[in-house]
């Protein structure tokens, strides 16, 4: 988006120059740059319908999605264990997590998934952040 929204700025002020695949050296100026600004025309609009659901509250910003992967400290076990986020669910009392084991190998100590507000606490989203919280607990 920003080179696309340099050149859109360029083209449209007439500040081109050779750098850009419309310019024309002959015309000291951008030619034929409708395709550049066709995409600009998209990319906002997009971005408009994006601001719309964000205002009616139906933009749904998830921590992390299916097919990540997230780290559980197994407190007891002196372990992390790596899921695979394999589902989200969406409900009035929070989101909810399923996943899988990330290589079939580990043990579950909640077969189910986990809650949004495990996150942090139990399971985090990097295995760094994991490995600090299990340091943590082990002091």
């Amino acid at each position: 988006m920003n080179d696309l929204g340099n050149q859109v700025c360029r083209c449209i002020v007439g500040a081109c120059d050779d750098t850009c695949k419309y310019y024309d050296a002959k015309k000291a100026c951008c030619v034929g740059y409708e395709e550049v600004i066709q995409q600009a025309e998209k990319v906002f609009s997009e971005y408009e319908s994006y601001k719309d659901l964000e205002e009616q509250n139906k933009l749904l910003k998830l921590p992390c999605a299916v097919g990540d992967t997230v780290y559980e400290v197994q407190e007891l076990r002196k372990r992390i264990q790596p899921y695979i986020v394999i589902a989200v669910h969406v409900s009035n009392c929070g989101n909810l997590y399923g996943w899988e084991l990330e290589d079939g190998k580990g043990v579950y100590s909640n077969v189910n998934g986990f809650s949004e507000y495990a996150i942090g606490k139990q399971v985090f989203l990097t295995k760094e952040a994991a490995e600090a919280a299990l340091k943590e607990m082990s002091e």
